[in-house]
């Protein structure tokens, strides 16, 4: 369950700011210094929004309410980046949509982002192990379930998401023809749909509870596809 929390208010005006002065100081004794402004500015407000956005969409996803978000760390991993500025600038989380039903691990999740780049919100399957993703593709190389998430996808395009995934091929993979219908879902390692368009002037809102609740209602039919097809 998430942990007791205010309510959203918006981000305050003075985050991206901070987030500038972070991307020029990359300072570990500068952070810990400024660590309660990152956590009044970005930290504790995104708590407050995930728990009011948990709230609002309990009738599209009743299952948010037992799961755990993960909040990603402020700390970026160098181990293997040739960047090795310890701190990103932009603060995200992560919540399955429903809780994990014995050893399956594939839920579509949703993920949120704020900083420097922009807001986005996302949702789907970013990644799946060989097994799903061979269930992916037969479902949606089948002529029912195939052209029904081909349908979905177009909706939500027009609505402003784009697909993302971890990975994409070049072609389909065999035995799926080169010009399947659906070639460019068959070449995907996953699938997810991301928004970019949050109006900037939203973020510092509690209106932007309503804006994302919307946005990840109209991917519902998305969801529940891969739900159905992968769990």
């Amino acid at each position: 369950m998430i942990a007791e929390v205010g309510h959203f208010r918006g981000f305050p005006p003075d985050g991206i700011p901070f987030f500038f002065e972070l991307q020029e100081q990359q300072s570990r004794t500068w952070f810990a210094a400024n660590k309660k402004r990152f956590e009044r500015l970005w930290s504790e407000p995104l708590r407050a929004l995930v728990a009011d956005l948990t709230a609002a969409l309990g009738d599209t996803y009743p299952g948010l309410a037992e799961v755990q978000p993960h909040f990603f760390r402020i700390q970026r991993d160098v181990r293997f980046a040739a960047d090795k500025s310890p701190y990103k600038t932009n603060v995200s989380a992560m919540l399955p949509v429903r809780p994990t039903v014995g050893d399956d691990e594939t839920i579509p999740g949703m993920y949120l982002s704020f900083g420097l780049d922009g807001g986005l919100v996302a949702v789907g399957c970013w990644q799946l192990e060989r097994e799903k993703l061979d269930a992916y593709r037969r479902a949606v190389a089948d002529d029912a379930t195939g052209a029904a998430l081909g349908q979905l996808v177009d909706r939500l395009r027009k609505a402003g998401f784009e697909l993302s995934s971890h990975g994409e091929l070049k072609r389909p993979p065999a035995p799926y023809p080169r010009d399947h219908a659906r070639a460019e879902l068959l070449r995907r390692k996953g699938l997810a749909v991301a928004n970019h368009t949050i109006p900037d002037d939203l973020l510092g809102q509690p209106g932007l509870v309503d804006w994302l609740a919307d946005s990840l209602r109209q991917a519902a039919p998305l969801v529940r596809w891969l739900d159905r097809t992968l769990g």
